[in-house]
């Protein structure tokens, strides 16, 4: 299975079968103090190792010689291929295809922008996004960039909620009075057609009183994050039932997982990245006339939401 995680328009590389973002090692930015999932090493084999058996092998798929290698994806395993570059990118994907290798890759969305041209593809405009209505940014993240992108959003304009640890950390949280009192608060900001935060941090100190509460609940980290987003999740899948949110934009994997569930959706369909990493989406079976926004917690500038906001507007 080749394996090609680079995207360098988001800064992130791969020399050498160690992962960078911009000149940094992956385990020395804030991935690696992220107090909940911290990530400790950088050299991706190494962090598949800790899922699987299988073999692993880097290949520099920039070298003239592995470009010319025909042995180089002899046996079974999990190849991954380095990058710097968007033109390196472009060569790795040349390489799989004359190898006949592009029936099943794993990698970056960075990656994926090549294969329509790999494989041939037909290709059709991006379906236009609607513009109209006001937002709801849904956090579950506490990477340094989210807390960063959620304190400029709300520095121009959008009005944030904060969920106290209790509701976030106890087993059935978003039936507490807070949870309640929280979805009351913004279904009144959304009558008002602000655009709003529902976030589970506002500071990344906050994350502290988090971790006491689960240790006094007997929650032990490696599933405090699950515990936070499943919360947050369902939080959020009652506050979309109530109001008429029609734009809704989530920071993280996990919480957009919960948050999914909680609604009963069984997909989502994208249709573009409105800024690089960022999906725009919308769901399976049209049943939900909501234009949805992802990203993962550490992708995207500072002014991400003011952006997307006025991306959004540009279009209508």
């Amino acid at each position: 299975l080749p394996f090609v995680p680079a995207y360098p328009k988001l800064r992130r590389t791969t020399r050498d079968g160690y992962h960078y973002v911009g000149d940094e090692l992956l385990h020395q930015t804030a991935f690696g103090r992220d107090p909940l999932e911290p990530i400790e090493e950088s050299y991706i084999p190494a962090i598949l190792k800790q899922q699987t058996t299988i073999q692993i092998k880097v290949v520099p798929c920039a070298s003239e010689q592995i470009q010319s290698d025909a042995n180089v994806f002899n046996g079974d395993g999990i190849y991954v291929l380095d990058a710097t570059t968007d033109e390196e990118l472009r060569q790795a994907g040349e390489l799989l295809k004359n190898r006949g290798l592009l029936k099943a890759v794993a990698g970056s969305a960075g990656f994926a922008e090549w294969l329509p041209d790999l494989l041939d593809l037909e290709k059709r405009p991006a379906k236009r996004p609607r513009s109209g209505g006001n937002m709801l940014v849904i956090s579950g993240s506490v990477n340094e960039i989210s807390l960063k992108q959620l304190s400029h959003a709300e520095a121009n304009g959008f009005v944030a909620v904060t969920l106290p640890p209790e509701v976030l950390v106890s087993e059935n949280g978003v039936q507490s009075p807070c949870a309640l009192s929280a979805i009351a608060r913004i279904t009144e900001l959304d009558e008002q057609r602000k655009n709003v935060i529902l976030r589970s941090i506002e500071k990344f100190e906050d994350i502290e009183e988090c971790l006491r509460l689960g240790r006094r609940l007997g929650v032990d980290v490696k599933h405090l994050h699950l515990r936070i987003a499943e919360n947050l999740g369902q939080i959020a899948g009652q506050v979309l039932k109530r109001c008429g949110f029609k734009i809704v934009t989530v920071f993280g994997g996990d919480t957009l997982v919960a948050m999914v569930r909680a609604l009963g959706w069984s997909g989502l369909l994208p249709w573009d990245e409105i800024l690089p990493g960022i999906t725009v989406s919308e769901v399976a079976g049209g049943e939900d006339e909501l234009l949805l926004i992802t990203k993962a917690g550490g992708f995207g500038e500072g002014d991400a939401l003011s952006r997307i906001k006025d991306l959004l507007r540009s279009t209508g």
